[in-house]
């Protein structure tokens, strides 16, 4: 902590040369890891092209006896059906194609693309011979297939014709035992194909020349006319069948013969351009050590320049640092000079002398500009002071007109509060009257609709006994038709005699009851006649009273509109006199504001003179340029005016008139308000900067 105030305490000067110590030292630091980092480069350099480059050239030969053994690896590989085999032929194409890409030298890389090209072409037909090899595969075993159906065949026939023709069956016997030398001489043929694969182009024979296998195909073939032309239908087929493979066979071989013939000539051709390429490769390589050795002649001299061009602008650097610090000296006497004229202001001295700068620079005209900023303050300081004076008297007016406007707003604040009370009670009691209106309402419309139900089930109640009444007329049919049978009981009785007793007294027991069931019929009739007089009765009266509900119910709907709408004008009246009673608060509050802030300017203005105490000048007569005196003055008449109309809006006579008055009255209050808080803060900034000086 100390070392850091000590560096504070430091003059400019002092400070400069200890930048430019720092400077001279971070140089040498540079210069000194640029000279090991040229020393490591060029070691560097010479391990790379003296101990790498040999290294570099073994591994161009070793790529050129990659390339050179490729050639001879393909005809493994074209004989090796596994798959790692594949997977080996594949990485040694990729390694082609990069060699190839990343060659520069325009005939190298034709030679490579010739040589890739013929390379490939070589590959499409060792592919072709594979294909060749494995057709061999499905002819032979499609040859012992037929032969095995041939033999079955003739299995079945001997078996089936043992009784038969015994000259036919000598002949199907012999057929029998030729197939066994079918298939004998086909293996001699697919071991002659074998040997003749194994040995591929290294052997072959005239272009015009058959293979000797050929020989025994065509044997085998004249061998088969006696199956093809045995009368059976199905033998003769079957050695048809035979005959065709053995061709197809014959003509594969011929085929084969033909691409082994192509890809001998192709690998051929394929060598002589990979003799071509590394030849190539070799004069590229001497080429490549001659340009490695002019590269590290040339790395060294580079190094031994740069050397020199560093050592040079150190030395140029530092010089420029000296003068630098020179002057940098001489431009820090003016600030000196300044900075004591600033400690004088600062304690109150304004009447200063700074001594004359002939500078043109940025010093000079910060020495003249501080000389006349000193003697504009001055002069400044003195209007102030004539200034604080006549604001602590209009603060001491304006303080009795803003005690006076509060009184009025708060007693007008008091009757607004008294006002809308009143209108909250009112317009709870129509909401109150809406309420039961709509009680009423929902009442009035149930009993109507009751009513309507009512006269319905009367209707209802009629038609069942209407039902009754013909139920009851079928009652008394039946009573009828029963007395009349039982009195034709009575009289069958009668003339049965003796024999008859019996069921003359159960004929008069019948009469009897239908006796008393037509009396009961004709008095339960006459019961439903007269409910149904009756309830057509009280039919009559619901259907009369259920107009009277509905009128009932639509005049109490409308009582509920017209209360509704009364609750809706009363919140109208009471919000705007809630709003009325906010204008009036506000306007209480911004009276109680502007009084505090004239007490506030009060103080400031008493702060202020205090403060201009503090700074000594001379007694002069006053300037002309009274220029911010009168702005001041003319402000403060502004607030003087702008309370004045407040006061005569918070007297208690006064009343709002138009919905314009409180907004513009709201808006001059706002504009006091800016101006003086404007004057306030324009009093704390000039305070702030007199105590700063």
């Amino acid at each position: 902590m100390s070392q850091r105030r000590s560096f504070v305490r430091w003059g400019i000067t002092t400070k400069f040369l200890a930048f430019d110590c720092l400077v001279i030292l971070a140089l040498g630091a540079i210069v000194a890891v640029v000279f090991i980092s040229f020393q490591k480069m060029d070691a560097l350099t010479t391990t790379i092209l003296d101990q790498n480059l040999a290294r570099i050239i073994k591994n161009s030969e070793s790529s050129q006896e990659l390339t050179t053994l490729f050639a001879e690896l393909v005809t493994v590989i074209f004989s090796d059906q596994s798959e790692a085999g594949a997977a080996r032929l594949q990485a040694l194409q990729e390694q082609l194609r990069s060699l190839t890409s990343q060659e520069a030298n325009a005939e190298l890389q034709t030679l490579i693309q010739q040589f890739t090209q013929q390379l490939s072409a070589v590959l499409e037909q060792a592919a072709l011979i594979k294909q060749r090899s494995a057709e061999f595969t499905g002819i032979e075993d499609d040859f012992i297939f037929n032969v095995e159906m041939l033999e079955d065949i003739l299995s079945e026939k001997i078996e089936t014709d043992n009784a038969g023709n015994v000259l036919y069956l000598n002949q199907l016997k012999q057929l029998q035992a030729m197939s066994a030398g079918y298939r004998s001489t086909f293996l001699q043929i697919v071991k002659a194909v074998n040997e003749l694969q194994k040995t591929g182009a290294q052997n072959l024979e005239e272009p015009a020349k058959e293979p000797a296998v050929f020989n025994t195909i065509n044997s085998l073939l004249s061998r088969f006319g006696t199956v093809t032309s045995n009368k059976d239908t199905e033998i003769a087929k079957q050695g048809e069948q035979l005959v065709a493979i053995i061709t197809r066979y014959k003509e594969e071989i011929g085929q084969y013969q033909t691409a082994q013939r192509t890809f001998s000539e192709q690998l051929a051709l394929a060598g002589q351009t990979k003799e071509q390429a590394l030849n190539a490769l070799r004069s590229r390589n001497q080429e490549n050590v001659l340009a490695a050795e002019t590269i590290r002649s040339d790395i060294h001299v580079r190094v031994q320049t740069s050397r020199q061009f560093v050592m040079l602008l150190s030395a140029a650097i530092g010089v420029i640092l000296l003068l630098l610090s020179y002057g940098a000296i001489k431009t820090v006497r003016p600030l000196i000079a300044l900075s004591h004229a600033a400690q004088q202001i600062a304690n109150g001295e304004m009447d200063i002398h700074l001594p004359f700068v002939r500078s043109a620079d940025e010093i000079g005209v910060l020495t003249g500009a501080f000389a006349s900023m000193a003697q504009h303050l001055s002069g400044t300081v003195r209007d102030v002071k004539a200034a604080a004076q006549q604001v602590a008297l209009k603060s001491r007016e304006m303080t009795i007109v803003a005690e006076q406007m509060s009184e009025g707003a708060s007693e007008q604040a008091a009757a607004s509060q008294e006002v809308s009370s009143s209108m909250e009670e009112m317009a709870a009691n129509i909401r109150q009257n809406a309420d039961n209106a709509k009680a009423a309402e929902a009442m009035a419309a149930q009993s109507a609709h009751d009513a309507l139900e009512g006269s319905q089930a009367v209707n209802e109640i009629i038609t069942a006994m209407q039902m009754i009444v013909d139920e009851i007329s079928s009652i008394q049919e039946i009573a009828n038709q029963t007395n009349i049978l039982s009195m034709n009981a009575t009289i069958e009785a009668a003339r049965a005699q003796e024999y008859g007793k019996g069921f003359a007294v159960v004929a008069s027991s019948v009469r009897e009851l239908a006796k008393l069931s037509r009396n009961a019929a004709d008095k339960i009739q006459r019961l439903v006649k007269d409910c149904m007089i009756r309830s057509e009765q009280a039919g009559a009266c619901l259907n009369r009273l259920t107009p009277n509900s509905q009128k009932t119910a639509e005049f109490v709907k409308e009582i509920a509109a017209s209360s509704q709408k009364q609750t809706t004008g009363a919140e109208h009246i009471n919000l705007a006199i809630q709003q009325l009673d906010s204008v009036t608060q506000q306007n209480a509050s911004t009276a109680e504001e502007v009084s505090a802030t004239i007490e506030t300017l009060t103080a400031q203005a008493i702060h202020l003179q205090e403060a201009m105490a503090f700074f000594t000048v001379k007694e002069e007569e006053p300037t002309k340029d009274k220029t911010e005196e009168g702005d001041l003055l003319q402000r403060i008449n502004e607030l003087e005016q702008q309370l004045n109309e407040l006061r005569a809006y918070a007297q208690p006579q006064s009343q709002v008139t138009s919905a314009n008055a409180p907004a513009q009255l709201k808006k001059s209050q706002i504009s006091g308000l800016f101006h003086l808080t404007g004057n306030h803060v324009a009093g704390d900034e000039r305070d702030q900067e007199f105590e700063r000086f």
